[in-house]
């Protein structure tokens, strides 16, 4: 019985020298060295706008979108802070602050006006009440953290030429924001900034930050509503065609964690500012890039993307957005946080999403997109500006046509996990798990209605 049992191990040793000695096998390909990690290159998508991958075979899938007009939710980070703070020393105005004169836009892109909105009474950052105030509890070190080896981020060519990004480090100086597990949320917050300025200067952009250290944005003495004004107009004034507010998040529960990105609605400010429709939806477009940036980067949970009515972004006068980037109440989110390793994927993930919304051509569904050409399976409805291609246009020759659906109101987009297109007076939506049956496409007879609720119909 020994004996068998002895032939047995030296069969399964055999095997398993076989295995590690084949080539290409990934434990061969490690054993004896450090493997060198692959770089992670960006490409800019083979075209820009809407349904251009699916009615002309170009690249990836179109974007994903979800709808604008989703219930309010409550934020879990706080959101009405103290008007004023207790001093604790002496803070100066942050360095390298942005110049007054504003940086040409790029082709086809409007410049934001620089004129300073009328603000009401500056004793809060947003109406909306938060779910969970910040009990400072006794900090504890975070655990010493290993390095994470990274692989090299490249971008090719410079896809932000022309473009002035404004970067705001949530809060500093006399207020810390959130101090969880050893960490000043202030803290964390510059130094992710701090890695994704040169990562958007090699792709060719103006960078411009709210502060450089850990010192408040407006007067000294001043309110939380002071500093957060000067820093929307520090991206007023420098003609910011993007701003993006990065922060760390806070919550009740101990388990909750995850990345959400904010974008602002049209009203509902402190202050009394509103936005205009296209800057909202703008907004919510580079708050998805972004959401989805920094998850593929750092495989976090995706608690998604919201709307919210904090101070910086109804302030701002461009696409705007506030990044909470992880949990600083959850313990193994904070040693992330507190990681250098993981903190550059977080800004690999701001700068990847920057470069796809600007990459998308700042787009709505409803703008008009030219014509295929050389593709026969594709028909432009000049009209609407929208082209129809393979099973949404068999299904729409075959089943009614312009008078039943009207004319095509969007390009081929993503929503929901489903490629769908807009009518005038229908929303195709297409299942590929049924493909070549009847129920291949999908129909609901409520285009138009549904655009409007969007905001995408002006």
């Amino acid at each position: 019985m020994r004996a068998r049992h002895s032939s047995a191990l030296l069969i399964a040793a055999a095997v398993v020298a076989m295995l590690l000695a084949a080539p290409g096998h990934a434990i061969a390909q490690t054993v004896g060295r450090t493997a060198t990690p692959t770089p992670y290159i960006y490409v800019p998508p083979c075209s820009a706008g809407y349904g251009a991958g699916y009615a002309s075979g170009c690249g990836p899938a179109p974007p994903t979108l979800t709808p604008t007009r989703i219930p309010t939710i409550t934020p879990v980070r706080t959101a009405t802070p103290p008007a004023t703070f207790a001093p604790s020393r002496s803070a100066t105005p942050a360095s390298g602050l942005p110049s007054v004169t504003a940086a040409s836009p790029p082709a086809g892109q409007t410049t934001p006006s620089p004129t300073r909105p009328s603000f009401g009474a500056a004793t809060a950052t947003s109406t909306t009440t938060a779910a969970a105030t910040r009990t400072l509890p006794a900090a504890t070190p975070s655990p010493a953290l290993s390095p994470t080896p990274l692989p090299p981020f490249v971008v090719a060519g410079q896809p932000l030429a022309g473009w002035t990004v404004a970067l705001d480090p949530g809060h500093g100086g006399r207020d810390p924001g959130a101090l969880y597990h050893g960490l000043h949320e202030s803290e964390v917050n510059l130094a992710i900034v701090l890695l994704a300025r040169p990562l958007l200067e090699s792709a060719g952009a103006r960078v411009v930050l709210t502060r450089d250290r850990d010192v408040l944005v407006g007067p000294a003495d001043g309110t939380i509503t002071q500093d957060l004004q000067a820093r929307a107009l520090a991206a007023n004034r420098a003609g910011a065609h993007l701003f993006v507010s990065v922060h760390a998040n806070v919550h009740s529960d101990s388990e909750v964690n995850g990345a959400i990105t904010f974008y602002g609605l049209e009203a509902g400010y402190a202050g009394g500012q509103r936005r205009p429709e296209r800057q909202v939806e703008l907004s919510h477009q580079l708050a998805g890039a972004i959401q989805r940036g920094v998850v593929r980067r750092t495989g976090e949970v995706d608690r998604g993307v919201r709307p919210a009515t904090f101070w910086v972004l109804g302030a701002t006068t461009m696409p705007s957005v506030l990044l909470e980037s992880g949990f600083l109440t959850n313990e193994q989110e904070a040693r992330n946080l507190a990681d250098p390793s993981f903190r550059r994927r977080i800004a690999e993930g701001i700068a990847t999403g920057i470069f796809d919304y600007v990459a998308s051509g700042q787009v709505l569904p409803t703008d008009r997109a030219p014509a295929v050409t050389g593709n026969p399976s594709v028909r432009y409805y000049e009209v609407t500006g929208h082209n129809l291609a393979h099973g949404f246009r068999h299904f729409f020759d075959t089943r009614g046509g312009l008078d039943l659906f009207g004319y095509p109101r969007t390009e081929e987009i993503v929503e929901n996990g489903w490629t769908v297109q807009y009518f005038q007076r229908a929303r195709f939506e297409y299942h590929p798990e049924h493909a070549g049956t009847p129920y291949e496409v999908q129909l609901g007879l409520l285009g138009d209605q549904l655009l409007q609720q969007r905001a995408w119909l002006r």
